[in-house]
């Protein structure tokens, strides 16, 4: 872009605004950055719902991930058991 040629500041799905964008980097510069923020985000919904008691299962589907997935995003330690 010219460096005096005027831009629309039309945001993404992030921000509205590229000026109040929460993210360091656009996410058309940065992909790598925009996916840790997503997975970030997601994260901690799921601890949101593991919070209030919610089974792992249910926030593993909520999510579109399986129950591992779940227990490896939130880093759960599996229960052994009882002998």
């Amino acid at each position: 872009m010219a460096r005096y040629e005027k831009s629309i500041d039309v945001g993404c799905d992030i921000s509205r605004s590229c000026l109040n964008c929460p993210l360091a980097e656009c996410k058309y510069i940065d992909p790598a950055g925009y996916h840790r923020y997503r997975r970030q985000e997601k994260v901690g919904r799921m601890r949101a719902a593991l919070a209030i008691g919610q089974p792992i299962a249910e926030i593993a589907q909520s999510e579109g991930v399986g129950v591992r997935r779940a227990l490896h995003l939130l880093a759960v330690p599996r229960r052994k058991p009882s002998a």
